[in-house]
Formats: C-alpha cells, structure tokens, sequence
C-alpha cells in the first residue's frame, strides 16, 4: 500500500513540476536581437543569474533567457522582487488600477537587446515602481566574457530620480537544438 501511494504522489510531483515549467517557457517574452550574426550567435544557450542595486534601491532579482541557434530574437524575463508589500508590475496606464493585489513579484519583459563586438545594451519594458509610485524605464550594457556576461543598468524614473546597479548571468547550459 504504501509502495502505490509513494508512486502515486512521485507521479503528482512530476506532473506539477513539468505543468511549472511548461508554464514559466510559455510566459516568457520574445525578446528581438538586432546585431552581427556572429554576436548574436555568441549568445546561444540558456543564461540565468541576478541584479541588485544595493547602494542606490536595495532592489534585487532574478535574469533569465535562452537563445536558440539561428533564431533572432530570445526568449526570456526579469523577476524584480520588490523591498516592500507592493510588487513592481507591467505599466499599463490604460488599465491601472492602484489598489489592486497582484503576487509579490511578477515578470517585466525585455523590449530588444543589440550585441555587436562582445558587447550588449537593450531595455526593459516600461513597469510601475511602487517606491516612487510612478512608471520607471531600465536600460542596461554589459559585456561577453566566455560563459559570463555582466554589465550595469540605470533606471530612469518618471519622477525624476534615477538609480542604477550591476547584472551577471551565467550560461548554464549550451544548447543543442
């Protein structure tokens, strides 16, 4: 009896986990790559790694893409955990609804990234800071070395603040498609 009921639950498990992860690579946001092919081509793989801006925001969070070979565009998202009880979220002006409850944390989406000679620079989708509770544009650069790109990013606020911080992702695996 309880030889079926591990299986059983083993089962559930795996089911769970493979509907997450067929979930989080349907969310995620094709991200257009303009540049040299062979830049582009540099990037192939799967990349994840974080951002903070410890001395300017204490925001901190998560990076994630991967990029097929031959494809111009990847796919992938930022997680920005917010300090505070209300999260970062897509800005939506049209919609807003400032009381609303949302997770603490959702995905902003990649607007384009340019590589070219080693190095990138792209932005992110306008999104809602709550600290300053106004709309807040990110750009960042960064830089290949092997398996590691890093680089720093600033964020410009509607407000008229600015912040800024620095970013790594790591190739975790090459792909093979």
């Amino acid at each position: 009896m309880w030889t079926k009921f591990c299986k059983f639950s083993l089962l559930i498990l795996t089911a769970s986990a493979v509907t997450a992860v067929m979930s989080c690579a349907a969310a995620t946001t094709e991200i257009p790559l303009r540049g040299e092919p062979a830049s582009i081509a540099a990037l192939v793989g799967e990349w994840d790694g974080s951002y903070s801006s410890s001395q300017d925001t204490g925001r901190s969070g998560s990076i994630w893409f991967t990029l097929a070979p031959g494809d111009d565009h990847a796919h992938g998202d930022v997680l920005m955990t917010p300090r505070d009880a209300e999260p970062y979220r897509r800005y939506d002006p049209e919609n807003w609804l400032g009381s609303e409850r949302l997770p603490l944390a959702q995905f902003l989406s990649i607007r384009f990234v340019m590589v070219g000679g080693g190095e990138l620079r792209g932005e992110l989708e306008p999104y809602w800071d709550p600290q300053c509770r106004c709309e807040a544009t990110t750009t960042f650069t960064g830089s290949l070395a092997g398996a590691r790109l890093r680089g720093t990013f600033t964020t410009q606020l509607d407000s008229g603040g600015r912040a800024g911080g620095a970013w790594q992702v790591f190739r975790r695996r090459a792909t093979s498609w």
